[in-house]
């Protein structure tokens, strides 16, 4: 934080100041609007910790007065799944044959990877592939209870067919709560942001 941002964080806490703040969806850049109500209506949520998108899709979820209940978040080669049931065992199977399918790939490229300056041995590299793989499926059995985590899956493709496959555990009603949030960020309104803070 910038020493221009600590002097109004001091004068904020002065007495008899009030903080009011508002959120208007026009003031986003169109790029980071659209990434945002993409994000929200598909439940398929991209962006790290320093995410634009990732703030303001939090922000209009906050304000709606709800949360994203089913949603899977995706880094660089990792991805988490959030969801309050259990996996239904159609998809958790095509989900597992997915995972499985990652690993398959990545023990045929063995042979790419070149002379490194460390490389394991055949035998060692298929050994803590297999044991990846393993234990992504058994994380995906806990999802409901937020233990997922993160699950590492190198191919690109297969990590959008495995998102897929996991957001067919969205309901219609829960569906249709995400595209209405969305929907939010359509609107040329100041919406209230609520403060707890009156110095």
């Amino acid at each position: 934080m910038s020493n221009h941002m600590y002097a109004i964080a001091r004068q904020l806490q002065a007495p008899g100041v009030k903080t009011v703040a508002t959120f208007n969806p026009t003031r986003l850049s169109r790029t980071i609007r659209n990434m945002a109500r993409k994000s929200i209506a598909s439940g398929y949520h991209s962006g790290g910790w320093s995410s634009k998108t990732r703030d303001v899709r939090e922000l209009v979820f906050s304000l709606a007065g709800e949360r994203s209940l089913v949603y899977v978040a995706q880094g660089a080669d990792y991805m988490s799944f959030t969801t309050p049931r259990p996996i239904t065992a159609d998809n958790l199977s095509e989900m597992v044959g997915l995972l499985e399918a990652d690993c398959t790939l990545q023990k045929m490229s063995y042979d790419d990877s070149g002379e490194r300056r460390y490389r394991p041995t055949r035998s060692d590299f298929y050994k803590t592939i297999d044991e990846r793989c393993a234990h992504n499926i058994a994380k995906l059995k806990f999802a409901d209870q937020g233990k997922a985590g993160h699950l590492i899956v190198r191919t690109a493709k297969l990590r959008q067919q495995i998102a897929e496959a996991f957001l067919k555990e969205r309901t219609v009603e829960e569906i249709a709560i995400a595209e209405r949030i969305a929907r939010l960020l359509d609107k040329d309104e100041e919406f209230p942001i609520p403060t707890t803070h009156n110095f």
